[in-house]
């Protein structure tokens, strides 16, 4: 149950994009992830040099998310279903759409809460219930990330934050 000291989002953790609609409007992240390896990959391989993808760190892991995140770090290409229960790539995603609707609407000055939608099939069968509560125990609680957002073109680059979400 939610309340006006709470804000609601709509958030789909989705196979091929984070879909996370809040009051302020709607954002899609594709799913994409890499692993931070210190060496941008495209340029070795002979690609053009791209703009940066958004940055994330948390746990001390860090993470580039979203298109042309395979250009500059190892891809994580995690395709089956378990990958909705918490793995740090999910999560790096999940951290990259909120940090942009950060960007866009401002930090947020409530606790949030989740309305979650998942595949048909994690949620049926004899697991369907092990699935729905793995899911919501990693949600629930602090989460605290640190996220380089790129600006807009000629726009100077906005600092590194860090979001310290209840």
């Amino acid at each position: 149950m939610t309340s006006s000291a709470t804000l609601l989002f709509g958030e789909d953790l989705g196979m091929g994009a984070n879909k996370l609609y809040g009051s302020q409007g709607g954002l899609t992240l594709p799913s994409l992830v890499a692993a931070e390896t210190g060496r941008v990959v495209g340029p070795l391989l002979g690609f053009r040099h791209t703009k940066p993808p958004l940055h994330i760190r948390f746990d001390g892991s860090a993470f580039y998310v979203g298109s042309g995140s395979h250009d500059w770090g190892h891809p994580i290409e995690n395709l089956d279903y378990d990958r909705m229960i918490g793995v740090p790539e999910t999560r790096a995603v999940l951290y990259g759409n909120l940090s942009q609707y950060i960007a866009q609407h401002g930090d947020f000055d409530k606790p949030l809460a989740f309305l979650v939608g998942l595949p048909l099939e994690p949620l049926s069968g004899p697991d369907a219930q092990a699935n729905a509560n793995a899911v919501r125990q990693w949600m629930k609680g602090d989460h605290r990330w640190e996220a380089a957002v790129p600006s807009a073109p000629g726009g100077p680059p906005p600092p590194v934050g860090l979001y310290d979400q209840p």
